[in-house]
């Protein structure tokens, strides 16, 4: 005989089987709940990871690690992350710390990835583990301190290593030095801001590999048609440095061998157009022009007219050297409508080591008093050093060094004339 079992039959069984589980459920929680809260029933162990000490521990080993291998910091910023985790039986909650560092090289052989493994091994000396990434000019480095409640690790802090370098994000801040050592830090868009333009690219020298990997943007102007004149602006671009042209003019002195290229007072306006089309096409990478010389020519109202007006066409602009007072650069670019700059200072008329420096601080000083300057160097031996032994100072000061194209006037927006930016020059006091 057959058994079966009817719907309500099985609604009879189901209902109160269901009500007794749930019964037992919350039975079992609130047994469960009074027995944790007199110690009878265990319940997840809260573990609170305190990283204070490692942060700081951490932070110290980094700054004297960098500073010891050759490295300035220009720059660090540090957030915190709250985090937590259910481990078995433990609650971990811990703050991570995240910071970036941008580090200055000292001299143009240090290298950030060159010393990576030595800080790991520090790391790993004083009782942490660590993971390193490298990624061009950066490093990406995750500090592990091991639990012993659950003999594993935790990562704890994590940093980023930035080399500065010409191609880098411009700096969210910089660190200047003031009173008594006092770090003050530097709002970027009140930052005084400095351009180093260096001339006469295009000969074989052995300063050239020290300023193509200088930290920090330079203008490098290069002399067309020269044995190095196309390798340089190539390596300059890659670099991350801005290239011009360096327009050979005729100077006030006749006798001066200007070289292929150069632009004359005597030429037409077809002529002016043909030469100069002949220097760009041979460094089609630049993005403005400078005068070489040109003494006479930037002088010479009409001249500098047919030159401005081609440029404006190629959409270059022009950075009057400013090698005589009687220049009309300013004058016809206005007229123009033609973006332009002007030098405030030659900083290696003499080719001594310490004379450059002490320049170097009267340009530094130059951005200060007026929010931005330009100052004008050579590819010389003596110069490169200067520049490399004046980081400190340059990241002391708060100035920030940019491409001279970051500090262009155009038309109807003249802040100074001529005579006014030479007037300041004689008038800084360092």
């Amino acid at each position: 005989m057959k058994s079966s079992i009817t719907n309500h039959q099985l609604i009879k069984w189901i209902i109160p089987g269901f009500l007794l589980l749930c019964a037992f459920t919350f039975l079992g929680t609130v047994f469960g709940q009074v027995g944790s809260f007199f110690g009878l029933v265990p319940s997840p162990k809260e573990l609170l990871i305190t990283a204070e000490t490692d942060d700081l521990v951490a932070e110290a080993i980094f700054r004297d690690f960098w500073e010891s291998h050759g490295f300035l910091i220009a720059s660090m910023e540090i957030s915190f992350n709250e985090r937590s985790e259910q481990r078995d039986d433990l609650n971990l909650s811990w703050e991570e710390r995240s910071d970036e560092w941008f580090l200055v090289p000292r001299r143009p052989e240090i290298t950030l990835t060159g010393t990576v493994e030595l800080m790991t091994d520090l790391l790993e000396t004083l009782g942490y583990t660590s993971e390193v990434f490298i990624d061009n000019y950066s490093v990406f480095v995750k500090v592990f301190k091991k639990i012993e409640e659950l003999d594993e690790h935790v990562m704890i802090h994590q940093s980023k290593f930035v080399h500065v370098n010409p191609t880098s994000a411009f700096l969210p801040e910089m660190v200047a030095e003031g009173g008594e050592g006092e770090q003050i830090i530097v709002d970027t868009f009140s930052q005084p801001l400095l351009a180093i333009v260096i001339d006469d690219w295009g000969y074989a020298s052995i300063a050239a590999q020290p300023l193509l990997q200088f930290p920090f943007p330079l203008t490098m102007a290069i002399i067309p048609h020269l044995s190095h004149s196309f390798e340089y602006a190539r390596q300059g671009a890659v670099f991350g440095h801005e290239i011009i042209l360096h327009q050979p003019m005729e100077a006030v002195n006749s006798g001066i061998d200007l070289g292929e290229g150069a632009l004359y007072t005597f030429m037409d306006e077809t002529e002016v157009r043909e030469q100069l089309m002949r220097n760009v096409q041979h460094l089609p990478m630049i993005s403005g022009v400078n005068n070489h010389m040109g003494s006479k020519a930037t002088s010479d109202r009409r001249l500098m007219k047919d030159v401005l007006t081609v440029l404006k066409e190629l959409e270059l602009f022009f950075l009057d050297s400013y090698t005589i007072a009687t220049s009309v650069v300013a004058e016809v670019a206005e007229e123009v409508g033609l973006p332009y700059a002007v030098n405030r200072l030659f900083i290696d008329n003499e080719n001594e080591e310490e004379y450059i420096k002490e320049q170097i601080r009267r340009g530094i000083a130059l951005a200060q008093k007026n929010g931005s300057a330009i100052m004008i160097g050579h590819v010389r031996p003596a110069t490169a050093r200067a520049l490399w032994d004046s980081l400190p100072e340059i990241i002391e000061s708060g100035v920030k060094i940019v491409p001279v194209s970051e500090l262009l006037k155009y038309p109807q927006q003249r802040e100074l004339d001529y005579q006014e930016a030479y007037r300041q020059t004689k008038e800084v006091e360092l």
